[in-house]
């Protein structure tokens, strides 16, 4: 079913799937609320004469800016598929994180969580041409230890995040909760401005800090971004706010040509090798850095052990080294949250951030 969208001031968006009225919408502003929905739910409603009638849907996505149109696809077993049909506007409500508060308190509502092994982190460039404030180790380790990370994960993501230390996602690789609070970053405001006077930088430096304009694991790159931006200020640092359409970000961050961005990775499989490998590979180009010899030869090792114990202690040694690096600092790794009716049972998440184990999924009598 697909329909030319009209916005109001509720947040959801009408769409017109009968006639061939269609409303005017400002582009920007159709761009602005698609690019807020990475994945998720939405409650497609319609007024089927008197009576109102609504159904779940995981499968919207824009269409097209001109004319203005997006799509949701609805089974035709479905209840509310007629419904659908005789109606000449039905409305998109999109659903946030914050909603699921208030759905547990539903007494048919169970929340299931779970960890993912996506993570947002922010690059630094190890180019002093591109920057030559963070061109310098120390500097780079000074926003390290700026950055409140804790304040993140519980003002941000109301507690529903982990933080990995480095490129290896809490889960994988012997990389745990506890290793993190052993070796990772860590605000330390002192150290910061010890690090900025070690740099030569006493009285911090400016860089431009890019991000899409987009949501992520319950939060948004500008809330982040913001926050990053206020911590840093306390020691001086001046992070230049760049957000920017995602597709332009992701062009000009593979490219190298962001001082520092703000990004997030997905899994292919569950295998620490592919997280580990891409640090010192296609990314660390990115932020033009090329990792010595000793770093690349204790991944290719990790990657080729069999023993697990054995290559946990090799992935700690280079995630010791990454974080001395400073390239990279991991910000959050999203929990999942999901409300299952407490019909059903054994409603699985995976760790892949946008796909569930329907197989075991039961009828709860």
């Amino acid at each position: 079913m697909t329909g030319t969208t009209a916005g109001n001031d509720k947040g959801t968006a009408d769409t017109d799937t009968m006639t061939d009225t269609r409303t005017k919408l400002d582009a920007d502003l159709m761009k602005q609320v698609n690019r807020q929905f990475v994945t998720g739910v939405t409650v497609v409603t319609v007024m089927d004469g008197d009576r109102p009638r609504g159904l779940a849907v995981n499968a919207f996505s824009s269409i097209s800016l001109d004319p203005p149109t997006v799509m949701v696809c609805v089974q035709r077993t479905s209840s509310t598929y007629e419904s659908l049909f005789r109606a000449t506007h039905l409305a998109i409500n999109i659903l946030s994180t914050d909603q699921l508060d208030s759905m547990a308190k539903d007494a048919n509502v169970k929340i299931v969580s779970s960890p993912s092994l996506d993570f947002v982190y922010m690059t630094m460039t190890n180019s002093a041409d591109m920057n030559q404030g963070l061109g310098k180790k120390a500097a780079r380790q000074a926003v390290q230890a700026a950055i409140d990370y804790d304040g993140i994960i519980k003002g941000l993501m109301g507690g529903h995040a982990i933080r990995p230390a480095t490129f290896i996602p809490i889960g994988l690789g012997g990389s745990t909760e506890a290793l993190t609070k052993e070796i990772g970053p860590k605000q330390d405001l002192a150290r910061a401005k010890k690090l900025l006077a070690d740099a030569g930088l006493p009285n911090g430096f400016t860089f431009k800090l890019s991000y899409g304009k987009a949501a992520i694991g319950g939060t948004t790159y500008d809330l982040i971004a913001q926050k990053i931006q206020s911590d840093l200020a306390r020691v001086g640092i001046t992070a230049e706010l760049d957000p920017m359409d995602q597709a332009t970000l992701r062009t000009a961050y593979k490219e190298g040509k962001t001082q520092s961005a703000l990004s997030f990775w997905n899994p292919d499989a569950m295998e620490p090798w592919l997280w580990a490998q891409p640090a010192i590979g296609r990314v660390s180009k990115r932020v033009h850095w090329t990792p010595p010899k000793d770093i690349v030869d204790l991944v290719a090792r990790a990657g080729g052990e069999s023993d697990a114990k054995k290559a946990a202690g090799l992935y700690r040694e280079f995630m010791k080294m990454l974080i001395e690096q400073a390239n990279y600092i991991h910000l959050i790794q999203p929990v999942l949250r999901v409300a299952t009716s407490k019909a059903i049972t054994n409603y699985n998440l995976t760790a892949a951030g946008w796909q569930v184990d329907l197989y075991e999924v039961k009828p709860a009598n």
